[in-house]
């Protein structure tokens, strides 16, 4: 499976999540860690990157595939996002509000 894990996430593109179109791909930083995030089967998985690295683009990438990758059975998980400034929640909030099927989140 992580194979198959690999050449997904090394051909797939923001859009076919149905993320927002300002990311229009993937950088090779993001797809190492989606290689790694998705997979793991801890309850809990952190992230911490640099300012700029797209950190909220991954986390959101990394719930969308581990749904569609593992046969949704993550799906309906919660995912809780978390940040140090009002400003980082409210552009989260602006860009992922909703998911590929248009449904607003509780945020």
């Amino acid at each position: 499976m992580l194979d198959d894990l690999k050449i997904i996430l090394d051909n797939i593109k923001p859009g076919d999540l149905y993320l927002p179109a300002k990311f229009e791909t993937f950088e090779k930083k993001q797809v190492e860690v989606l290689q790694q995030l998705v997979p793991e089967k801890k309850k809990y998985r952190l992230l911490e990157a640099p300012c700029g690295f797209g950190k909220s683009v991954v986390a959101a990438a990394s719930g969308r595939v581990r749904g569609m990758i593992m046969e949704n059975k993550a799906a309906g998980q919660r995912m809780i996002i978390t940040c140090i400034q009002k400003s980082l929640q409210q552009q989260f909030v602006d860009d992922f509000s909703h998911d590929s099927t248009g449904k607003e989140y509780a945020v």
